[in-house]
């Protein structure tokens, strides 16, 4: 039996001296540079400026960032010495807010109701509508600024490009790396500031009642569609009493606050 058991620990040996000698050593690893992260191909840091809520710059390496990692609510186009709001994924400027146009509280008989987001001061809900917008913008002092306002056409077309359209995907002809919500709404229409039909969009002979003729609701006003035509001169005017998108803008007018977005 001392035999066997010998012979048996000498099997073991050689398993363990075998497996030892197939070892090898492992060579250390070189450590590897940090890699560089990759900059949005759409970033362009000569024409666009991002403001945060309060009105400051945000800072180089903040201005790299997409909006969910560091939001921003506002763009300055240096290009046109303008400030736009930037459409948010909630709150009280959610991108899938719609609106009807100036203080219109009546939808179209033809169209859905007006749903937005927005509320008073005291937190309470307020009509949909571009007037409502506005003042909400400037009651809360939005980047730093209180003349909020609809654009032009002409300002619309100064910021939007056909390059970043495509229709068949529904991409809007804007930077989206600045407005990444606008493509959600591709192909829509933004309210513009001028009216069509009546003097301010209202027919001054109101007969009470009567919608298809005269009454404080009938009008229409231009907007801009998000879409490769977005330029089109020619694009008829909408019912002020449809809902529909809004991104109100102003005019840089004084410097922006130097403070960097902490």
């Amino acid at each position: 039996r001392d035999v066997e058991r010998s012979r048996g620990l000498g099997d073991v040996y050689k398993r363990q001296s075998t497996k030892s000698e197939d070892q090898q050593p492992i060579a250390p690893t070189e450590p590897t540079a940090p890699t560089e992260p990759e900059i949005n191909p759409l970033v362009d840091t000569a024409r666009f400026d991002k403001i945060n809520e309060v009105g400051a710059s945000l800072n180089s390496e903040q201005h790299l960032l997409d909006m969910n990692v560091e939001p921003w609510a506002c763009v300055q186009d240096k290009n046109a010495d303008l400030i736009w709001q930037v459409p948010q994924a909630s709150g009280d400027f959610d991108f899938n807010n719609t609106y009807y146009w100036a203080e219109r509280t009546t939808n179209h008989r033809d169209y859905s109701i007006a749903q937005c987001s927005l509320l008073t001061k005291d937190g309470q809900p307020i009509d949909c509508n571009t007037n409502a917008f506005i003042q909400r913008a400037n009651d809360l002092k939005l980047c730093g600024k209180t003349d909020w306002r609809l654009a032009s056409r002409k300002e619309f077309n100064s910021l939007l490009d056909k390059k970043y359209a495509n229709d068949a995907e529904n991409l809007a002809p804007i930077n989206a790396f600045y407005f990444p919500f606008i493509s959600a709404n591709g192909g829509e229409l933004y309210w513009g500031n001028e009216a069509a039909d009546y003097p301010n969009g209202y027919d001054s002979i109101v007969i009470q009642d009567d919608w298809q003729g005269s009454n404080a609701q009938v009008g229409s006003a231009y907007g801009v569609w998000m879409d490769s035509d977005f330029s089109n001169v020619k694009a008829p005017p909408r019912s002020a009493n449809e809902p529909h998108f809004a991104m109100p803008v102003s005019y840089t007018h004084l410097t922006l606050p130097t403070t960097p977005y902490v």
